[in-house]
């Protein structure tokens, strides 16, 4: 059948027809402006906004800022508000457009307080409860009253007794070898120029460079808490999935129960560390020596072991 005839009898225009033809295009197209991300990389949020089952439903601000954060990884240009890292408004209405599969549902509220539980350590005071932790991955701060300086500590082992050794995070651009003096073997320092609290970026390096290299074979379940940083990252939740590793956040309004190592290591962890420093002001030169003594001491198979 002739191009002409096709037309008349389909109800096509011609010129319509001669065009898809020459650009051999058979597929149809959705009106209206295109994704800034393209269908490939817009598919790679869907596949993980499905992934709620695993504990994490995204906002619409959370698919917000995977959608930027994916678009400056790729180095695609876009028009996003860089001073809020996010997509916006109109990205998103579309973007739901694009994919009837999704819908935006009212979830229950849950206040800062009991989704983001914290529990801090002083420098060089006894301080209150403010940072807490959440899952088999856990961040404890410990803050300096004295000049306000905060390190951040990551945490993680298994349910056979196992540690991780300890990843640090500090604020600054400069990282000096003396301030892993003293530390576990295997332990890690990280530099931040913002804050000495964890970030996707951190996450994500941590999970390349601490957990994945020391993962058995086959899948593996990592317990987290719900905050942004653990599953922000399109790149990050892609490389677990590709070894295995399954991010479970732990539930709305249980966390407060369920925090394993919160219970079963910081505590001990706490009381060496006291026990090592009774008061003495120190600084980040000796933290490592500090830190190095109260794990050895609460890093024990009892203290993992549910």
């Amino acid at each position: 059948m002739g191009v002409r005839e096709a037309g008349r009898q389909f109800g096509v225009p011609e010129a319509t027809l001669r065009r898809r033809k020459k650009k051999r295009d058979i597929h149809s197209h959705n009106l209206g402006p295109s994704s800034a991300l393209g269908p490939k990389n817009e598919m790679k949020i869907v596949s993980h906004i499905k992934k709620q089952k695993h504990g994490f439903a995204p906002s619409r601000s959370f698919v917000r800022s995977m959608a930027f954060q994916l678009a400056e990884q790729l180095k695609l240009p876009h028009k996003f508000n860089r001073e809020s890292c996010k997509a916006g408004y109109p990205w998103l209405e579309s973007f739901l457009r694009r994919n009837k599969e999704l819908t935006i549902r009212k979830s229950e509220s849950v206040s800062t307080a009991r989704s983001l539980t914290k529990r801090v350590l002083q420098l060089n005071t006894r301080p209150e409860h403010v940072i807490a932790a959440k899952g088999s991955k856990n961040v404890v701060s410990i803050s300096s009253a004295e000049k306000g300086e905060t390190i951040s500590v990551i945490v993680c082992c298994n349910a056979e007794g196992a540690f991780i050794p300890p990843t640090a995070i500090f604020k600054g651009k400069n990282k000096k070898p003396e301030f892993q003096d003293g530390m576990p073997p295997g332990s890690i320092v990280y530099m931040s120029e913002k804050s000495a609290y964890v970030n996707n970026i951190i996450f994500f390096n941590w999970l390349k460079e601490q957990f994945v290299p020391r993962k058995p074979t086959g899948k593996v379940l990592l317990l987290l808490d719900g905050h942004s940083s653990h599953c922000s990252n399109v790149e990050m939740l892609e490389y677990a999935v590709e070894n295995d590793v399954i991010l479970f956040c732990l539930p709305s309004h249980t966390t407060q129960f369920l925090q394993p190592l919160d219970r079963g290591f910081f505590k001990s962890f706490k009381a060496f560390y006291y026990e090592a420093n009774p008061g003495r002001r120190i600084t980040r030169l000796q933290f490592g020596k500090l830190l190095g003594s109260a794990w050895e001491k609460s890093a024990t198979i009892k203290n993992a072991v549910p």
